[in-house]
């Protein structure tokens, strides 16, 4: 005769359980409010995670064990590798050591799994939940309001740049460069992924939903204007007419939301119209500056912003064509570049394209580890937004990569401060696939 259950010991273990899995929930969306926060911020995102992570491992040790299988993990720890191995021929070690140390950023691929998978703390330890809870749903979300948060400060911004706003506000920001706590140079990337978590809920979602992502897509639109940064307009160009394609092949093809389709993009030309006639001053100068220095530089005179850049990507392709399977070393573009290349003032610590800045520091097996981990967590954000909808912000991670990939000649993404912050997290929400139905080892408790 079996014995009786003791439900008194269930319910503390019940009890226990929630707890932890509460933590877990709380710190992650702790983690994706700050990453698009300025340097300091973001500098300590992942340390609340990695305490609960390091805690509760022995709960969750199958999770992130099973994790190490998963293609996007194990390509970012081969691409780790072998920029550590860089280190050892790379000109300018420091830097090269500062470059690899700005990985750390990409922990959250690992440290966020069990908030991603276990089940909701509403749930019992022993309960069957074959189905994840509502982790990754809650960091989207805390991360599309740390954007906002942004937003806000680029108002305030530009109420101390256009306005009569106090002088601390302005960040020491041009009146052309409205950028808020972000960088101006890499305020385009930061934006441009805040677009595309938005985007396809905008343009192909449903109710209440759609009209909170057309929101938001309506204010990141505002916003990147006013950043004046032109790799980021370019690059939300490109993010904007992927997703106009996707989302009107949609609504033509099946013929329903059809109509809110087109009050999405109408949304998005009046927005866009509205910014561009208010901010036509600040718009004209950057585009004027830029024919103007693109101009000289194409006559061999590279002393301007977009001369820099066009010569550090001339050096670093010759770089990478001088050592194209292993490149100069982790860190070792700038150190290099000044002394072969003749350029010398124009060149940055990075080369401000990730595959080129890839190719010349670390080679062809570099942009092939780099190429290899998008591709894997596009296959993986696909997992979680098929089942769910394109239509919904279950597929803004994907939206978001996409805008990123976007973003790569004009910045590079694993070095450059923020832009390193906010990818880690994207492609953290895109890593891991959701368990399939029956597959209860990913939602329970070990």
């Amino acid at each position: 005769m079996p014995e009786p259950i003791d439900t008194t010991r269930i319910t503390a273990r019940q009890r226990w359980a929630r707890h932890w899995i509460r933590a877990h929930l709380v710190t992650a969306a702790a983690a994706g409010l700050l990453i698009a926060g300025p340097t300091s911020l973001t500098e300590i995102a992942v340390i609340p995670p990695a305490v609960i992570f390091l805690l509760f491992s022995p709960w969750t040790f199958h999770l992130w064990r099973d994790a190490w299988r998963r293609p996007v993990l194990v390509l970012l720890l081969a691409f780790a590798a072998w920029l550590a191995i860089g280190l050892v021929y790379s000109p300018n070690r420091d830097l090269g050591v500062e470059e690899f140390g700005n990985l750390r950023f990409f922990l959250v691929v690992l440290l966020l799994i069990p908030a991603f998978h276990l089940p909701s703390p509403g749930r019992g330890a022993a309960d069957d939940a074959p189905l994840p809870g509502p982790g990754r749903s809650l960091t989207v979300a805390a991360v599309a309001l740390g954007f906002l948060a942004g937003n806000v400060v680029q108002a305030l911004n530009a109420w101390a740049l256009l306005g009569n706003g106090p002088e601390s506000l302005d960040f020491g920001r041009l009146a052309d460069r409205i950028s808020g706590w972000w960088d101006s140079a890499v305020a385009g990337t930061v934006l441009t992924a805040a677009l595309g978590l938005h985007l396809p809920a905008a343009l192909m979602g449903r109710g209440r939903a759609r009209l909170v992502a057309l929101g938001g897509s309506s204010v990141t639109l505002v916003a990147l204007v006013a950043t004046g940064s032109r790799g980021g307009w370019a690059a939300s160009a490109a993010l904007l007419l992927l997703t106009f394609a996707v989302g009107g092949f949609r609504a033509l093809r099946s013929g329903r939301g059809r109509a809110a389709f087109f009050a999405s993009l109408a949304t998005f030309l009046i927005v866009l119209g509205g910014t561009a006639f208010a901010l036509r001053a600040q718009i004209g100068e950057r585009i004027g500056r830029a024919h103007e220095q693109l101009t000289a530089a194409a006559e061999g005179h590279y002393d301007s912003v977009d001369g820099a850049r066009l010569a550090m990507k001339k050096a670093a392709l010759e770089a990478f064509l001088r050592h194209p399977i292993m490149g100069v070393g982790t860190g070792g573009f700038s150190a290099w570049a000044r002394e072969h290349t003749g350029f010398t003032d124009e060149i940055h610590d990075h080369a401000h394209d990730t595959l080129l800045h890839a190719a010349a520091s670390n080679g062809l097996v570099g942009v092939v580890l780099l190429i290899a981990i998008a591709a894997a967590a596009l296959l993986q954000a696909w997992a979680w937004a098929r089942p769910r909808g394109l239509g919904t912000y279950a597929a803004g991670p994907l939206f978001a990569l996409l805008g990123l990939i976007f973003t790569t000649p004009f910045d590079t993404l694993y070095v450059s401060g923020n832009a390193a912050a906010v990818t880690g997290m994207i492609v953290a929400l895109c890593a891991h696939p959701p368990p399939r139905q029956g597959e209860p080892d990913d939602a329970r408790e070990g």
